[in-house]
């Protein structure tokens, strides 16, 4: 099963607990500045995510994997970032990137 977990630069960051783990990580810009920043997680079992914010006063909030949108498949949850981050006409992109720093 997998999940999908965005980050805003700037404005929050999503840290998983041990049993997700990031399999793949995607910068979307739009108008050639990052605006998002989108990691498949596979679930080993239901977990949480922490969601921080970026700014004081740095609230954070666990989030249960419950809750988030659930894909059968690698591919279902690819399909729905392209969904997510493409729209008709509009300067976007996706960039997908090693989530330890590299561009893949």
């Amino acid at each position: 099963m997998y999940v999908i977990v965005t980050c805003k630069p700037g404005i929050y960051e999503s840290v998983a607990e041990p049993s997700v783990r990031v399999i793949e990580s995607y910068k979307y810009l739009f108008c050639g500045h990052c605006k998002a920043v989108f990691h498949v997680m596979e679930l080993e079992q239901e977990g949480y995510v922490r969601i921080t914010e970026s700014v004081p006063p740095y609230t954070s909030n666990k989030v249960p994997t419950k809750f988030l949108g659930h894909y059968r498949t690698l591919n279902e949850a690819r399909k729905e970032i392209d969904h997510l981050t493409h729209f008709d006409g509009l300067e976007a992109s996706l960039i997908r990137f090693d989530a330890a720093g590299g561009v893949t």
